[in-house]
């Protein structure tokens, strides 16, 4: 449980932790509590009396990730605004360099989250969205197909059982201490973008990749950050 737990900090944060060996599956279960954790950290930045918190709030969040999930906005979006078939699609993903749709993208992320860490001041509606949008992570693997005969996303894709998904469940429950309005409106805005979400990906390319599944983690984290906005 331990080696699953450091190998989720490993893989989904800049923070490296020694460990014999890694288990996907194992690391997979604990996607959700690293969410939780940069949430946790973000949210105490929030408290911070400055100016420039909410800047500083984007800045730690976008560093504790080494840009992981940025790099797959960039990506996804180069390739699905590319009006190319699928098999070019997989290979601008591949590709290191950045298109407009792809720098549109990321400022559009950026300036979605920043405005959002101005305006919000609860924090589950600061912590949540950073544990749901790695939850959904889960989901997508879990239920979408891998596009790629190889890379850093395969030994993740098919091995998901419902038992891997008891620390999500506990964070949605987490959510009820917001308040129900906000345990309702959230939970629903979260449930209904994740099935639009891979809705898209199957109908636009018909899995995903890593990059796919890093951007869907991104949009999904942004956009519950704004509900948050609304809501709290």
């Amino acid at each position: 449980m331990l080696t699953g737990f450091k190998n989720a900090i490993s893989f989904l944060t800049i923070v490296r932790l020694k460990s014999d060996n890694f288990d996907a599956k194992e690391a997979l279960r604990f996607f959700p509590v690293v969410g939780l954790l940069i949430g946790s950290f973000v949210f105490l930045i929030s408290l911070l009396d400055t100016a420039i918190t909410p800047l500083l709030m984007l800045i730690f969040s976008v560093i504790i990730t080494g840009g992981l999930h940025l790099d797959g906005v960039a990506d996804t979006a180069d390739a699905y605004f590319s009006g190319r078939s699928k098999d070019v699609m997989l290979e601008i993903m591949k590709d290191s360099r950045i298109g407009t749709m792809g720098v549109l993208a990321l400022i559009l992320i950026l300036i979605s989250k920043l405005y959002a860490f101005e305006n919000i001041k609860e924090s589950m509606a600061i912590i949540l969205p950073f544990a749901y949008s790695r939850i959904s992570m889960l989901y997508l693997i879990r239920d979408l197909k891998y596009l790629r005969d190889d890379g850093t996303g395969k030994t993740f894709f098919g091995r998901l059982e419902t038992k891997d998904f008891t620390l999500a469940y506990i964070i949605y429950f987490l959510s009820i201490f917001g308040g129900f309005g906000f345990f309702i409106i959230f939970n629903t805005v979260y449930f209904i973008l994740l099935t639009l979400l891979k809705s898209y990906h199957l109908k636009k390319i018909g899995g995903a990749t890593g990059d796919i599944i890093g951007a869907s983690c991104e949009v999904i984290e942004t956009v519950l950050l704004l509900t948050g906005v609304l809501i709290a």
